[in-house]
């Protein structure tokens, strides 16, 4: 069990013990001797009862002893003769008591013996008062009663209930109380009495019985301090274990707190030397060490580093020295890697010991253990307690290091596992830096071939168109039906290929430039669409109507200008040959981004395709039915992803489209 090293605590709770006891000593000896003359009196009262019990008997006994006496004589009635055998018989016997007496009483109540007192002989005595001892009801009360019962009674047979003799108190003629015992003799019809004076039965039961008693009661009273002692120091033992068992609770809440101060230094994300070093300060007051470390290894390199130091006074194994594993067999290292602590009590006579165990003897270390500190099967290092005295550490000491010795693993480990994280991190960093410098390479290649393609390809494109329109217009008239169709088709080519340059180069931009979004109001956004459109829209007779009301959202001017210009002129084109093209535009909310509607009356898309409709160069018709690049759409899905939102279709063969684009109502998050 631990001791409380605490000499104040146990200064207050010995005189506390003290007074409790002396308290109770008091009382407990008053009990004392109540108990010893309750048992005492109780012991007498009981002995008295039976040895009065004895004595009548043994007078009863003597009685009838007379009266059989007198059965055997062959007379009709009593006689001198036979009185004074009678007399001398009794006078002879060993087992009178002194004082007693014999007396014989005829059917008339004569007394007819006295041994003690002759001048009595011949009084009437039958109407004495005689108190008797019996269950009969009523029960006698002079002596000629008795004669009278024990006469009726004598001729029952003994099974029946029968009485030959009765004993009790009897009054005699001087007015003494005796003890009298009382016999029938049916054949002389006469009571033979044997009398006791009171008083030498009270003396002979007091010399009998008080000596006994006296003694069980100071034998009671002897045996009262020898329980007194036995409970005194059982209540001692007992607040002994109520002090060890507070000390017990006052130390595991002390060790819950301590555990906890670490989990909540774990979880705060310190460095794993400050966790360290606080959890040996907070082991300190549990064990008492005189020296506390914790050593983590690196296998790798087969060496053990000392992370943190709690010593009382300067030493020179500071924190960062290093050790070999090899050095470390004779200190228990294999019971270490098994997961097992490794106690050595006395460094004296542990053989030959490092030279960092002879620098630590040299600075007061006797004993020490080292407690594994082990995760995962691994052994990542050892909590290390030493103290200046032969014989190590108590069993709940090292269980408790055992306990720190885990959490601080945990801390280890996750210590370890940070660091991998932020070395892994460090990397990835570099790798993405590489990578984005590539990429900027890239594009900067990309970018210098968008320039040329821009200014490269598209200059001559446009000379071609030009002077090909210049000589229809110049020479036309002057060419034949199929140099002009080849005229024609040629400046009709170039100026495809001008559009798909040109389209090409705007969804590149798209995915270049930055995006920066504002409120936009989609109103005027659809009122420009419509002045860039307005003569092709005019050549097609397309009719479009805006539905009010027409919602705000956040979005890229020039984007979303550009992606409801190509959603117009697609549903101005694609319509079956001699139908007017009708187009709808309209908002609706839904949730936080509004929904904008472009329906049209057009040739419709079949469901498996409303997806690939938005993809590079994906057509559906041929460019001789409706003229187009295959850009268009894929324009609209990239310039509204850029700003944050989305776009689909909703479509029918034969019945036209529903183009949907959604913006954000209010200005997304970046």
């Amino acid at each position: 069990m631990y001791r409380s090293s605490d000499p104040s605590a146990r200064s207050v709770a010995e005189p506390q013990v003290i007074r409790r006891m002396q308290r109770l000593a008091i009382v407990l000896g008053f009990a004392s001797i109540l108990a010893a003359g309750l048992t005492g009196w109780s012991a007498y009262n009981v002995s008295r009862s039976r040895l009065l019990e004895s004595y009548y008997e043994d007078l009863l006994g003597h009685a009838r002893t007379g009266a059989a006496f007198l059965a055997t004589k062959p007379i009709v009635s009593l006689d001198a003769s036979a009185l004074s055998e009678l007399e001398t018989q009794f006078t002879k016997q060993g087992k009178t008591w002194p004082g007693s007496y014999l007396c014989v009483i005829d059917r008339d109540g004569k007394l007819l013996l006295h041994t003690r007192d002759p001048s009595k002989v011949g009084l009437t005595i039958g109407g004495l008062p005689f108190s008797g001892r019996s269950d009969e009801d009523p029960a006698p009360t002079t002596l000629l009663e008795l004669l009278s019962w024990l006469k009726s009674t004598s001729s029952r047979e003994e099974a029946a209930g029968g009485h030959d003799g009765w004993i009790g108190r009897y009054t005699s003629v001087d007015g003494e109380t005796q003890m009298a015992a009382f016999a029938y003799a049916p054949t002389l019809e006469a009571l033979v009495a044997v009398h006791v004076p009171w008083k030498e039965v009270e003396r002979r039961v007091l010399l009998t019985t008080l000596p006994w008693a006296i003694g069980l009661g100071l034998t009671v009273l002897m045996a009262v301090p020898l329980a007194l002692w036995g409970l005194s120091k059982a209540y001692a033992d007992t607040e002994r274990g109520a002090e060890q068992a507070r000390e017990a609770e006052r130390r595991s809440a002390e060790q819950v707190r301590m555990l906890r101060e670490i989990d909540r230094a774990i979880l705060a994300g310190g460095s794993v030397e400050e966790i360290v070093r606080g959890a040996l300060a907070r082991l300190s007051p549990l064990v008492h060490y005189y020296r506390a470390s914790v050593t983590l290894y690196d296998h790798d390199r087969g060496v053990a580093r000392i992370l943190a130091v709690q010593s009382p006074s300067g030493t020179q194994v500071r924190p960062g020295a290093e050790v070999p594993l090899a050095e470390l067999g004779v200190l228990g290292f294999e019971n270490l890697k098994e997961g097992q602590a490794s106690v050595i009590a006395d460094l004296d006579a542990a053989g030959e010991l490092p030279a960092f165990m002879k620098q630590l003897r040299a600075e007061g270390v006797r004993s020490t253990a080292k407690i594994p500190l082990t995760c995962r099967g691994e052994l990542l290092g050892t909590l290390n307690v030493s103290f200046d005295r032969v014989g190590g550490p108590p069993a709940e000491d090292l269980e408790l290091a055992q306990e720190v010795a885990d959490v601080l693993a945990l801390a280890v480990l996750q210590a370890r596992l940070r660091a991998e994280l932020e070395e892994q991190a460090a990397e990835l960093e570099r790798r993405v830096e590489e990578r984005t410098r590539q990429l900027s390479e890239v594009n900067s290649e990309l970018e210098g071939y968008v320039r040329s393609v821009s200014h490269d390809l598209r200059a001559p494109l446009r000379a071609v168109h030009g002077f090909g329109n210049l000589l229809l217009e110049e020479a036309g008239g002057k060419l034949g039906k199929t140099e002009r169709e080849y005229l024609e088709r040629m400046v009709s080519a170039s100026g495809r290929m001008d559009a798909l340059v040109r389209d090409l180069l705007t969804y590149s931009r798209l995915a270049r430039e930055d995006v920066a979004v504002r409120a936009l109001d989609l109103q005027h956004v659809v009122e420009e669409a419509q002045d860039i459109l307005q003569i092709e829209l005019d050549q097609k007779k397309a009719v479009i109507e805006v539905a009010p009301p027409i919602l705000p959202v956040f979005g890229h001017h020039s984007s979303l200008v550009q992606a409801i210009v190509n959603l117009l002129s697609n549903a101005a084109k694609f319509v079956a040959p001699g139908v007017q093209p009708r187009i709808r535009v309209r908002t609706e909310a839904r949730g936080d981004c509004v929904r904008v509607w472009v329906e049209d009356n057009g040739i419709g898309i079949p469901a498996r395709d409303s997806d690939k409709v938005f993809r590079m160069f994906e057509r559906l018709n041929g460019s001789e039915s409706y003229p187009g690049t295959g850009i268009g759409l894929a324009i609209v899905r990239r310039s509204v992803e850029r700003m944050g939102g989305a776009a689909g279709v909703e479509s029918t063969p034969g019945e036209g489209s529903r183009f949907w684009i959604d913006l954000p109502r209010e200005k997304p998050e970046r």
